[in-house]
């Protein structure tokens, strides 16, 4: 049984790659308005919420989300979004690494709306306006048409959040704590208070897997005490996305919970440590 699990994952691993190769050849400029989720039938979304479990209440205090992009782990995704489960109009802020270091400046946001298999995911402009007039961000479709950590989760948010706005950011590598700290200030001046910031963020890549859980427990510390000081130490894919969720979270006074944690190795039972990431899911209320 437990091959039988492993086979299933590493084919839908397959599956996936096929997918996003497909879906980024389906595009053919970036228009706005034309940007799209990673999958534009909602087969794998349905098969992702299919398996999570099920709990008996949603919470409309829950501020923040700690979720993976890496698709394999769909579950997990799916998971962490049933919890905030809502049909009220509802300003989600998607924080993601900048993958492929694009673009003219370290912060970056967009004003288009995204495709996905449960109709277009609106693009919160008034939000995205005040974060240009700022001066602390830029504003640029282009970086996002090949950037997964935000086209691979937009479709979750348009399924639990039907009616929900979209404010992405994503984060060069060279983003300072300064201005990561300087951006979470802000976006708590302009965002309304029941304002959802998500930060979309692998954890731990290409190691042995228990390297990457000794890495993870000091991530869940920094996680559950609110606190930035060690995030250069830390095993994460955007040091400037996670202060910047932290920092938000502490100024809401929301605490962490751990919903779950896994990696690429525990799902399939690779034992190549370049094949591995790891993941840590949980929400702040």
């Amino acid at each position: 049984m437990r091959n039988r699990h492993k086979l299933g994952y590493l084919a839908l691993l397959l599956l996936m790659l096929l997918g996003v190769w497909a879906g980024m050849h389906d595009r053919t400029d970036n228009k706005p308005n034309n940007l799209r989720a990673t999958f534009i039938k909602p087969d794998f979304y349905e098969q992702a919420y299919s398996v999570v479990k099920p709990i008996e209440q949603r919470s409309e205090d829950i501020q923040g989300l700690l979720v993976n992009h890496h698709l394999l782990a769909f579950h997990l995704i799916a998971q962490a979004f049933d919890r905030v489960e809502t049909s009220k109009a509802r300003t989600v802020v998607l924080l993601a690494p900048n993958h492929f270091e694009q673009g003219g400046k370290r912060i970056i946001t967009s004003a288009d709306s995204w495709t996905t298999p449960y109709g277009t995911l609106l693009a919160d402009r008034r939000m995205v306006d005040k974060l240009k007039s700022s001066g602390l961000i830029v504003v640029d479709g282009q970086p996002f048409v090949k950037e997964h950590g935000v086209s691979g989760l937009v479709a979750f948010i348009k399924k639990s959040l039907p009616n929900a706005r979209l404010v992405p950011i994503i984060f060069k590598v060279s983003t300072t704590p300064a201005q990561a700290k300087q951006l979470a200030d802000y976006l708590m001046t302009i965002l309304p208070s029941d304002a959802l910031i998500v930060a979309s963020l692998d954890m731990s890549h290409y190691v042995t897997d228990q390297i990457a859980d000794d890495n993870d427990d000091q991530t869940v510390t920094a996680l559950n005490n609110l606190d930035v000081s060690n995030v250069d130490r830390l095993e994460v894919d955007s040091r400037a996305a996670f202060r910047v969720l932290v920092e938000t979270m502490k100024l809401k006074g929301a605490k962490f919970n751990l919903l779950d944690r896994s990696s690429s190795a525990k799902l399939t039972g690779s034992k190549n440590p370049l094949d591995n990431t790891s993941y840590i899911t949980g929400f702040f209320w």
